[in-house]
């Protein structure tokens, strides 16, 4: 079992065009994503938790205050 960490910055820039809402898009996010990778039995398992270091969105826009992941993987 192997303690990972992962940082990834995003920006999304406002939208543009006849039917878009620039007021209400548009971001920039900073999370933190400690992980834990495993072996077993020949698959392989990483957990992952995204955690907001920062965020900023434009506007009113609906974000979760954290995101999961679980990646499972088979070698051939």
């Amino acid at each position: 079992m192997a303690p990972l960490l992962e940082v990834i910055g995003s920006a999304r820039s406002r939208d543009r065009g006849p039917d878009a809402n620039p007021s209400d898009s548009g971001y920039n996010r900073l999370p933190a994503a400690p992980a834990l990778d495993a072996s077993v039995a020949g698959m392989r398992l990483t957990f992952t938790a995204d955690i907001p270091v920062h965020e900023h969105f434009n506007g009113n826009q609906l974000a979760a205050p954290a995101l999961f992941k679980l990646v499972v993987g088979h070698a051939f």
